[in-house]
């Protein structure tokens, strides 16, 4: 698995559930909006209405697998792996900070990182979640796609 498909799952974890209940609000929008429609064009919009919730909730539940299954890997991880990347990631915390906590020094802690990164890529490579997977299932979602391509940029200046 590409390592910016792994980084962009671990980026995009605290924005999947306000984003889902965002979705929630559309749908109820949506379902509850009315129009002053002539009778003859009530079931042609109903129809139209109908897709779009539709629509919604796919993106919602997709939404809600991802955040799953982010945890799940998380899980199947070592401990160490698993703090690395949820301070990182989760929590925000800087570098100095779980350095500290782990008792590690911030050289040793980048090293962690990448380890922590790589053993997480690979956990959703065997899941059965590789890159074109990410981009068949989430890149109909424009937030996701955008933040793929920022975390590409940024690895790729990294790795320059």
């Amino acid at each position: 698995m590409n390592k910016v498909t792994a980084k962009t799952i671990l980026r995009s974890y605290k924005s999947l559930f306000s984003i889902a209940e965002q979705i929630d609000d559309l749908v109820l929008k949506r379902a509850m909006s009315t129009h002053s429609l002539k009778t003859d064009c009530v079931f042609c919009c109903a129809e139209k209405q109908v897709e779009q919730v539709v629509k919604l909730m796919n993106k919602k539940n997709n939404l809600i697998n991802l955040k799953l299954l982010t945890d799940e890997t998380l899980e199947a991880l070592g401990e160490e792996c698993r703090t690395v990347l949820k301070n990182k990631y989760i929590e925000c915390l800087k570098p100095e900070e779980t350095a500290k906590s782990l008792g590690i020094s911030l050289r040793t802690y980048f090293r962690r990182l990448d380890k922590a990164e790589k053993s997480f890529a690979k956990e959703l490579l065997r899941r059965g979640c590789d890159d074109e997977w990410f981009k068949e299932n989430y890149f109909d979602q424009s937030w996701l796609k955008y933040l793929y391509e920022n975390t590409l940029e940024k690895v790729e200046k990294q790795e320059a």
